[in-house]
C-alpha cells in the first residue's frame, strides 16, 4: 500500500504488501485518530500512516483512490460514523465482512 498525500512535497510511504485478493470483494475500514489514518481488511488491522499535517482532520473532505497497473476498484458502498473513541480501538471489526454498519 502506498501513501502518497501530499508527495509533491514529501517522500511517498511504502509499506504492508497486498492485502487483496485479485477479483473478490473485500470490505476495507478507515479510521481518522487524532494521530493517524489506520486501514483494515476483513476484520484485521492492515496498516496505519501518520498524519503528515497536525491539522489534517480540519481540512480532510474527502479521499482519492487510484489503481495502477491496469487494476480498477468498484466502491459499492461508503459509510461513516464517529466512534467516540479518539484512538478508534476496535474500528476493524466493522471491516468484517459479515458486519453490517447500519
Amino acid at each position: 500500500m502506498i501513501c502518497t498525500f501530499f508527495s509533491f512535497r514529501r517522500d511517498e510511504e511504502r509499506s504492508g504488501g497486498f492485502p487483496f485478493v485479485l477479483d473478490q470483494q473485500f470490505k476495507l475500514a478507515i479510521a481518522l485518530t487524532e494521530s493517524e489514518f489506520k486501514f483494515a481488511v476483513n476484520g484485521s488491522v492492515f496498516e496505519s500512516y501518520a498524519y503528515r499535517n497536525a491539522n489534517l482532520l480540519n481540512v480532510l473532505n474527502g479521499f482519492k483512490v487510484q489503481c495502477s497497473n491496469g487494476m480498477q476498484l468498484e466502491i459499492t458502498n461508503v459509510d461513516h460514523m464517529n466512534m467516540g473513541v479518539p484512538d478508534c480501538e476496535g474500528f476493524e471489526s466493522y471491516s468484517h465482512p459479515e458486519v453490517e454498519i447500519f
